[in-house]
Parts: structure tokens; sequence; C-alpha cells
């Protein structure tokens, strides 16, 4: 009867991290597809000559 809730305990802890995974990994996927494709250099402060 433990192993039976140690199995169930332990699947339901497994589906939580790949539930939390697959969020994560949607968000990243979102964060990349709107940064721009080109490299962006901000423009350097001058001194003045």
């Amino acid at each position: 009867m433990l192993s039976t809730f140690r199995t169930l305990f332990a699947g339901a802890n497994a589906r939580a991290e790949d539930r939390v995974r697959d969020v994560y990994a949607i968000e990243l996927i979102a964060r990349k597809s709107v940064r721009p494709k080109g490299r962006f250099t901000p423009p350097r402060p001058r001194l003045p000559a």
C-alpha cells in the first residue's frame, strides 16, 4: 500500500515538473521570436573632439 502511494506521488511530481518545463520553454521561445533578427549594437557615446 505504501509503495502505491509513493508511486502516485512520484508520478504527480513528474507531471508537475514537466508542466513547469513546458511553460518556461514556451516563454523562452516566445522571447526569442520577439527579438530582432539582426545584431543590435547600441550607439556608443562619443567624446567631443
